[in-house]
């Protein structure tokens, strides 16, 4: 009877059925996990480069668009112009000349990326120091194009318990020089 207990056992240790279904239920949510991180990872890459393309494109616009704040009286030193919830837009240092211009560049902003609201972009005009030598009352421009605030919903792991529901992106900012020489 013992001979037959001994061998009894040996033979379900080494039946293998049902093994890899063992396996594949152990590895398949590590796996899955893995995979959805690679794709949220992605479409973080993804958006932080749109958000570069579209400050880029901003500021290109900027550049060759009306100014947003007035520069009547304009010595120097910096303005910096931010859009505001509703559609307002308000400039430090300067009254708003033309809150089109501003609108103008968020609508191509948002070709790139159009999760942008008014509320993260700001434009800064300031002055770069680079006047011609033979006209010293003149000022060259230095335009900056900034996003803030600009934050990306998780699409896989906010359903993971412990992670937030949202990442938000660093500032992205692009300046460019004007070639515009503005007179006082």
């Amino acid at each position: 009877m013992t001979k037959l207990k001994i061998f009894h056992r040996a033979q379900i240790f080494q039946n293998r059925d049902g093994v890899a279904a063992v396996e594949f239920a152990l590895l398949f949510p590590v796996v899955a996990l893995l995979t959805l991180g690679i794709i949220e990872l992605s479409l973080i890459g993804y958006d932080y480069h749109r958000l570069g393309e579209a400050t880029r494109r901003g500021a290109r616009e900027a550049v060759i668009s009306p100014l947003v704040p007035s520069l009547a009286g304009f010595s120097g030193g910096s303005i910096s112009c931010k859009g505001a919830s509703g559609g307002g837009v308000s400039c430090t240092g300067a009254a708003v000349s033309s809150s089109a211009t501003m609108s103008d560049i968020l609508i191509l902003m948002q070709q790139v990326m159009p999760d942008i609201t008014l509320e993260n972009l700001e434009i800064s005009y300031e002055d770069s120091g680079l006047s011609p030598p033979e006209a010293p009352g003149i000022i060259t421009l230095l335009i900056t194009v900034r996003l803030v605030g600009v934050t990306h919903d998780y699409f896989f792991l906010n359903t993971i318990a412990g992670f937030s529901t949202s990442l938000s992106f660093p500032d992205f900012a692009t300046t460019i020089l004007s070639p515009k020489l503005i007179g006082n």
